[in-house]
């Protein structure tokens, strides 16, 4: 079979009457090594890329390129800046969470409005466990944003422990009790309940358990709160009987 030498650029063009050459094309002086890549230079002419040992080709508005490996193991390629970069791999997202307990003092309240559960030990974020160290928790005010942009949905599991103590009750309604809630923004979706019976009647100490999957988006808020439906008073105790713990599953 017969080879056919080109010494010297080659252009692309359209001819009057096509040409059929049977064999190989060797353009020596547009290739030099193997592995070398041929694209069009936006003039016509056939342009030779040189080739990069385990290089990984990206595209530019006007020609390829290599992008070098990268001297780090284990990073991914990824976009910064709108340019293809190496970087090290994000965290898995789904490890999110974090547990967490009231601190002292206890916390009381008084009345039918809610009052949500304030001040919790920040130290949990030290928990090998979990990954929580963006913040998105607020341990002063109790307040947990959904990481992520608004829009970005997420299952969630939460699992809360009140324990109540010296609750009061001020009116005889069968239906009085003593409420924890979490809410999501304003909406609630887990809730536990104990009547204290009777007017004027007493529970010593008591634990409310809560226990919940659900959805969230991107900068939803959690939180957690507590309320005397009877008009009476509880008190929260601080330390191992009251926890929060709140841990991504999936993206939804």
């Amino acid at each position: 079979m017969a080879q056919y030498y080109i010494d010297g650029p080659v252009q692309v063009g359209t001819v009057a009457t096509p040409t059929t050459i049977s064999g190989n094309i060797n353009l020596i002086n547009t290739t030099t090594s193997a592995g070398d890549t041929l694209y069009a230079n936006g003039s016509g002419f056939l342009t030779r890329l040189a080739i990069t040992d385990n290089g990984v080709m990206v595209g530019t508005a006007t020609a390829p390129s290599w992008l070098p490996p990268s001297i780090i193991n284990n990073q991914v390629l990824t976009m910064v800046s709108g340019s293809p970069a190496w970087a090290a791999p994000q965290a898995d997202a789904s490890q999110y969470g974090f547990f967490v307990k009231k601190v002292t003092p206890d916390q009381t309240t008084t009345g039918t409005a809610e009052s949500v559960l304030s001040g919790w030990n920040p130290g949990a974020y030290t928990d090998p466990e979990y990954d929580s160290t963006g913040g998105d928790f607020d341990p002063a005010t109790g307040i947990f944003t959904i990481p992520g942009t608004s829009g970005d949905e997420s299952m969630w599991n939460a699992n809360v422990g009140v324990t109540i103590t010296g609750s009061s009750n001020n009116n005889n309604a069968v239906t009085d009790a003593h409420v924890a809630r979490i809410l999501l923004n304003t909406t609630v979706i887990g809730s536990a309940k104990v009547s204290p019976y009777g007017r004027n009647g007493n529970l010593t100490s008591f634990h409310l358990p809560i226990s919940i999957n659900f959805k969230a988006k991107g900068t939803d808020q959690v939180t957690v709160d507590v309320a005397c439906k009877n008009g009476g008073s509880l008190t929260v105790k601080f330390g191992v009987g009251t926890w929060l713990g709140i841990v991504k599953l999936a993206n939804a």
